[in-house]
């Protein structure tokens, strides 16, 4: 094989699974020395190295087991929250079977299993519950959870969990009924899995569903099989009922540490994986080479379907990850820039992606990013600071404010709601190039509800809420709306509109070309070289100049204006950096349009052809 075109993967092998644990290019003297340096370390079980020659030939060049470790015994995960559970249904649901997720998580990972696997299937549940201590460490906990939350004595809520453990242990499927639903969903979908449970209650149903789905994710193997067949199956059923279903299994494997390794694979910092889960949680993201190949069809998935506990769960991982206290980047210097990327991409119509949680998450984040202004309160102004658009400004302050920094947060709050709310009288105040529709319409009114909740200065929360009424009374609906930043999700099948209806008449018959940019898309950066400019017609993009922080400026570009005009007048490189706010749709104005006319100036209008080639040398 060709070595000056292969990359070195470096494998660790742990409890089973192969795991890449970097990727070297060229230097096959350095991926061996990063091998042995993971020998030593006696961490994992066996380390290889594969060389791969980019046209997807593979050829091993190293394996070596490892020393045998110690088997540690296996523990539950600290968990400070647990949903109560009144009936046995409970138990079943998304929001419990994700607790017990993450509770039983070093035996999941371990085992490479589901929580939907274990309680649907008689052979895994069985299993478990012959592991007394495991079981017994997590009753407790959770009785202890449930007896702070409801107020009942603690021996009650113990013995209420002894009884579900029973009840779901016998409930499971024994191997050859769940084989027998498994075959049925193979053959007729999930409508078949339905039908059979005739006119037995809906929780039955969902059980044999729920069932038949444990089955096929059973005869997988590791984390990407698992996430391979639920795909499958998605594609199969991506009209139909068993949706959400596959769904919630799809977020139970995503809210793995280990499953989402084998997602991402190596990241240089936790920018880049921040980014990645940030990305992936839109279906935009673009998946790096090598990357697994179930990959790419979860990202198109995520995008396309109403995946909501998946896209949550990806959320949750990232706001974790940004409230803790690893440096974005390796850089110190870079920690700015970073931390603005990452808002952007969270930044949505009415506040930040990931609600409340997420919202204290960035100011956390801000706390340690803006050192010389590290009080909650300053890094509050920071981030608003780097939120151009008014109502997008108003709903994470009140999303703020609704968090667990409300208290150490609310005189920037109130300053910040105060002095925004002032400027807006109109729907294009709050959101510029915004078009009413019933979906804004709702918006609005879940926003005012948000603003009546929160506990700030009654003056202020009602004026909040009066004002956001307004915009929403304004005038009346427009349904034909073609593009707003409610309905940024259509995006992709917005079709180019008609010249003449959107550009100025001097733009018309150029044969320029229509383009779109996604919310959170960069259309381009400061200084790269580029030779055509942007004539915006629909939605909102964000213009920030300078790298230094103390001399950024930030600024939101309407509708009707032409961004990065500079390369039109000769300039090389473009002046700022310019990214989709939302979804945008616009005309590219190549600068061939104007050399030549620019050439003729000088003898037609020297002194205009002196300005504007001075303006390209700037």
């Amino acid at each position: 094989m060709r070595q000056r075109n292969s990359s070195f993967l470096v494998y660790t092998l742990d409890e089973g699974r192969w795991t890449v644990g970097d990727v070297i290019k060229y230097k096959e003297d350095r991926a061996l020395e990063k091998a042995e340096a993971l020998l030593s370390s006696r961490q994992y079980d066996a380390v290889k190295v594969v060389q791969e020659d980019g046209t997807g030939h593979e050829r091993v060049v190293f394996e070596k087991t490892c020393a045998r470790r110690a088997q540690k015994p296996l523990t539950i995960a600290p968990i400070d929250t647990a949903p109560p559970c009144s009936d046995l249904d409970d138990f079943y649901r998304f929001t419990a079977r994700r607790a017990m997720g993450q509770l039983f998580r070093r035996y999941l990972d371990r085992e490479c299993l589901t929580v939907l696997e274990i309680m649907h299937l008689q052979g895994h549940v069985k299993v478990l519950v012959r592991r007394d201590t495991l079981v017994n460490q997590a009753v407790s906990r959770v009785a202890t959870l449930h007896a702070a939350t409801t107020g009942r004595p603690q021996v009650e809520c113990l013995d209420a969990l002894d009884r579900a453990v029973i009840q779901i242990r016998d409930r499971a499927l024994p191997a050859g009924d769940a084989e027998v639903l498994g075959k049925l969903l193979a053959e007729g979908g999930f409508p078949a899995v339905a039908a059979k449970a005739g006119k037995d209650s809906a929780s039955d149903r969902d059980f044999l569903i729920r069932g038949a789905l444990a089955h096929h994710l059973g005869t997988a193997a590791g984390w990407a099989g698992k996430i391979e067949v639920a795909l499958e199956l998605l594609a199969v059923d991506a009209n139909r009922a068993g949706v959400p279903f596959i769904d919630e299994a799809l977020a139970e494997i995503l809210d793995g540490a280990e499953a989402i390794k084998e997602i991402l694979g190596r990241q240089p910092d936790l920018s880049s994986a921040l980014h990645a889960l940030s990305d992936l949680a839109r279906g935009r993201h673009e998946a790096p080479k090598p990357a697994p190949e179930f990959l790419t069809p979860l990202n198109d998935a995520l995008g396309r379907h109403r995946l909501t506990a998946s896209r949550q769960v990806l959320l949750d991982r990232m706001r974790r990850e940004l409230g803790g206290i690893k440096p974005l980047t390796q850089n110190p210097t870079g920690q700015g820039d970073a931390f603005v990327g990452l808002l952007r991409g969270l930044v949505v119509p009415l506040g930040l992606r990931g609600g409340t949680s997420m919202t204290a998450a960035v100011v956390q984040r801000a706390r340690l990013v803006y050192q010389d202004h590290g009080t909650p309160e300053q890094a509050t102004r920071r981030v608003a600071d780097h939120i151009p658009v008014p109502l997008s400004r108003i709903g994470f302050l009140i999303g703020l404010a609704g968090s667990d920094l409300a208290d150490k947060t609310r005189p920037a709050i109130e300053d910040l709601l105060g002095k925004t709310i002032d400027r807006i009288v109109r729907l294009s105040d709050a959101l510029p190039g915004a078009k009413r529709t019933a979906a804004l319409n709702a918006a609005l009114d879940e926003l005012a509800e948000r603003a009546r909740a929160v506990d700030l200065d009654d003056t202020l929360r009602d004026r909040v809420a009066d004002t956001l009424a307004r915009l929403k009374d304004e005038r009346a609906i427009n349904p034909e709306a073609t593009l707003t930043a409610a309905r940024a999700e259509e995006m992709g099948e917005a079709a180019a509109p008609n010249e003449t209806e959107v550009l100025p008449p001097v733009l018309h018959g150029h044969g320029l070309k229509y383009v779109t940019f996604r919310q959170g898309e960069t259309m381009f950066e400061e200084g790269a070289k580029g030779n055509r400019a942007y004539y915006l017609v629909n939605g909102l993009a964000v213009r920030a100049h300078g790298k230094d922080d103390k001399d950024r400026s930030v600024e939101t570009i309407n509708p009707d204006n032409l961004i990065g005009g500079e390369v039109l007048t000769g300039r090389v490189g473009y002046k700022s950096t310019v990214q989709a706010l939302t979804n945008l749709e616009a005309y590219a104005v190549p600068a061939r349009l104007l050399e030549k006319r620019v050439e003729r100036l000088a003898e037609r209008d020297p002194l205009m052809h002196f300005v504007l080639t001075s303006l390209g040398r700037v």
